[in-house]
């Protein structure tokens, strides 16, 4: 009876130290040659349903985007700085959202840009090449996608929280200005 016993506790501390072994598995739908990387940010305000890359602040005052479907980051690394399109996965309407693109085999260090701009590029987090428009068209309730330009660096767990480039001026008009054309600043 001893025997067994021992026999069941053996086995019983083997498979769990078996298990505990393991090598956790990415369960991501990524495939071969593709990585993920994931836009963290603390929503403050929930967007309507209608409306598209809302932009809300963070509780430390800084901007971040309220992702739609078609939005597409640029990333780019220390031996590619011309950077890849990496397009959303997730769900929008989010602050937070994985955005999948090509792997750099043996690249260590990566940074991204929102909107991607093509023939922008980036050194060891110097980006050049990225443009706010001089003119921009009005969007009801939100703004131009490529006028908000962010920036971030990813940390060791390929995530990044973007914080905007360049300064935004927000103008509201109400109806009884519907006869304004252009606004020049």
């Amino acid at each position: 009876m001893k025997k067994m016993r021992f026999s069941m506790i053996f086995a019983a501390m083997s498979a769990f130290v078996l298990l505990s072994c393991m090598e956790e598995q990415d369960m991501s739908p990524v495939t071969e040659g593709q990585m993920t990387f994931n836009v963290v940010a603390e929503q403050t305000v929930t967007p309507e349903p209608e409306k598209k890359s809302v932009i809300v602040k963070d509780e430390e005052g800084h901007h971040s985007i309220l992702w739609s479907a078609e939005d597409v980051i640029k990333v780019y690394n220390d031996l590619t700085p011309g950077g890849a399109d990496y397009t959303l996965t997730g769900e929008a309407g989010a602050s937070s959202a994985s955005f999948v693109g090509p792997k750099t085999e043996g690249a260590t260090k990566y940074w991204a840009a929102y909107p991607s701009v093509a023939g922008s590029a980036c050194t060891e987090g110097v980006f050049t090449g990225l443009v706010v428009p001089a003119q921009q068209t009005a969007v009801a309730g939100t703004y131009p996608a490529d006028s908000y330009v962010s920036v971030a660096a990813a940390d060791e767990e390929r995530n990044l929280q973007f914080r905007n480039a360049c300064a935004l001026v927000k103008i509201e008009l109400g109806s009884e200005y519907a006869y304004v054309k252009k606004i020049v600043i």
